[in-house]
């Protein structure tokens, strides 16, 4: 993978009668029974018992959908998302679910939709007062054109950040693609590893790199949430798009040894080290020595 000088550049209700005017949808203004709902705060203080009741059963089905994503059951997380957001149709973790299992059932112009509604629903910030519909509802149509121009990236968001990144690259959205990557990649938290130095220009599309970079950034976000298992696919995913480079080498590596495989670790360490330079290089060596191999 080369790092390169960077120019930085969804709806619950759609069952699409068409990939095209899915996407023409969601290039446009957020659905309007969004407009009329806006988005609605969890545990709010003097909630009633039934907007208590509410919540909770949002929650529980929030956690079911994540649960069948996790096991491979995509249909039927897409319905618990579904059904979450039946619940309250602004929660923004359930958009992001839903664009997920959306994503992984081939449907990628309704999980684009998703995705734009999950900024879409996001609280509202820049100091926009509530009690000002009108400019709350410009902000949020803003919001769900063009996100990184007024959403900001929480460290607990870089996964669904990246994943709609890697379905606009792979929907041929590219200046979109770039700044959804460009927006979120800082948010990467690392420790003392290799950093992910690997930009884009709007202008130079490399569809295969970016998609690569984000599997990276996945599954490094996976590791540090202790999720190693979903980190090690995540890395395996780059290493397909990228399989020489030295930065996804490293990674994978390491992402072995976390899972206890110290041969195969050891062997995608001593690969990295043929082929990357500095700082990747010598994280690569340092790991060999400490598991007593030779480089």
């Amino acid at each position: 993978m080369k790092t390169k000088k960077a120019t930085l550049a969804l709806v619950v209700l759609c069952t699409s009668a068409s990939a095209q005017a899915a996407l023409a949808q969601a290039a446009g203004h957020a659905p309007a029974s969004l407009q009329q709902n806006g988005a609605m705060a969890s545990g709010d203080l003097g909630e009633t018992t039934a907007q208590l009741a509410a919540r909770q059963k949002l929650n529980m089905l929030v956690q079911a959908g994540t649960r069948s994503l996790t096991e491979g059951r995509f249909a039927v997380a897409e319905a618990e998302f579904r059904d979450a957001l039946s619940t309250s149709s602004s929660d923004p973790i359930a958009y992001a679910g839903l664009a997920e299992s959306l994503t992984a059932q081939g449907r990628r112009a309704e999980a684009i939709q998703a995705y734009r509604t999950f900024f879409y629903v996001l609280p509202v910030r820049n100091g926009i007062s509530s009690d000002k519909p009108e400019q709350v509802e410009a902000y949020r149509q803003a919001v769900y054109k063009d996100p990184t121009r007024f959403a900001s990236v929480g460290s607990q968001d870089i996964s669904i950040w990246m994943n709609y990144a890697i379905l606009l690259s792979q929907t041929g959205q590219w200046p979109e693609a770039v700044n959804i990557y460009e927006k979120a990649l800082p948010r990467l938290g690392r420790g003392s590893l290799p950093r992910v130095d690997v930009h884009f220009d709007s202008g130079v599309s490399m569809p295969d790199q970016l998609q690569a970079a984000a599997h990276l950034v996945l599954g490094i976000d996976a590791s540090n949430r202790l999720e190693h298992d979903k980190a090690l696919k995540e890395y395996n995913k780059a290493l397909q798009l990228q399989p020489d480079s030295g930065l996804i080498n490293f990674y994978y590596g390491y992402g072995l040894q976390r899972l206890g495989r110290k041969a195969q670790a050891n062997a995608a360490f001593q690969k990295t080290v043929k082929m990357a330079k500095g700082e990747v290089k010598a994280a690569a060596e340092q790991a060999l020595k400490k598991n007593k191999k030779p480089v």
